[in-house]
């Protein structure tokens, strides 16, 4: 699964505190099954693998004009690793 981090925030009903905090919480909770990306704007990305290890991914630009397709791109690719079992 991918989902971006406002969506993530708002499905659990946690609009403040840090996203590694909200996914501990979420993943001590069993509210979300690992393997799963969530992904932070300019704060990069973030991918939770199937032991529910936490990796932070920076952007790789921080002048972006056009964001369409960003997230499908980024699924794009994080489908094919997790497909071929590499989680980070």
């Amino acid at each position: 699964m991918s989902i971006d981090e406002k969506e993530f925030r708002l499905a659990l009903g946690k609009r403040y505190g840090s996203i590694k905090s909200i996914i501990n919480e979420a993943l001590k909770n069993k509210l979300i099954k690992p393997p799963f990306a969530i992904t932070a704007g300019v704060d990069g990305s973030y991918f939770v693998s199937k032991k529910g290890a936490i990796t932070h991914s920076p952007i790789f630009f921080r002048d972006v004009k056009d964001t369409t397709g960003a997230g499908d791109a980024f699924y794009g690719i994080s489908t094919l690793l997790c497909k071929n079992n590499i989680d980070s």
